[in-house]
């Protein structure tokens, strides 16, 4: 069953990548217009919008590709705040989705929802069903 979730898992993460270089494209090229915004005109929201989006790709990226290399346990070695950050825009994201409208500021995160059962099905490998390790030869067996 752990082998079938960790196929799964990678079958989400090879999904998101187009998702993920297409937003990092846009999130670049609309860095110029969001921070000259900042300066001239005061938009902090657009600002503080652009600066969680890019937060979200990286924590999320940094959450799956730690899940990779180090499985459940390289997981759980992420700092906190990488965890918080994801969830938090997780949970945006789906309020954004499900009761945001057309004049919301922060219409723009709903986009993130697309992340969200991936870090959903991560929270799971990683702190829900923690793989059983009794089983595991070590040195000592």
């Amino acid at each position: 069953m752990r082998r079938l979730s960790f196929v799964l898992l990678n079958i989400e993460a090879i999904v998101l990548v187009f998702p993920t270089v297409w937003g990092a494209v846009f999130l670049v090229g609309s860095s110029g217009l969001v921070w000259e915004g900042v300066w001239t005109g005061g938009d902090i929201l657009g600002a503080l919008v652009w600066v969680a989006l890019v937060f979200s790709l990286v924590a999320a990226w940094w959450l799956l590709l730690a899940y990779f290399y180090r499985g459940s346990e390289g997981a759980s070695r992420v700092p906190a705040p990488i965890w918080i950050v994801a969830g938090l825009v997780a949970l945006l994201a789906s309020f954004e989705c499900a009761v945001g409208g057309e004049e919301s500021p922060l219409q723009v995160l709903a986009v993130g929802v697309i992340f969200v059962p991936t870090f959903l099905h991560l929270v799971g490998e990683v702190w829900v069903w923690r793989p059983n390790k009794s089983l595991e030869r070590t040195r000592d067996r």
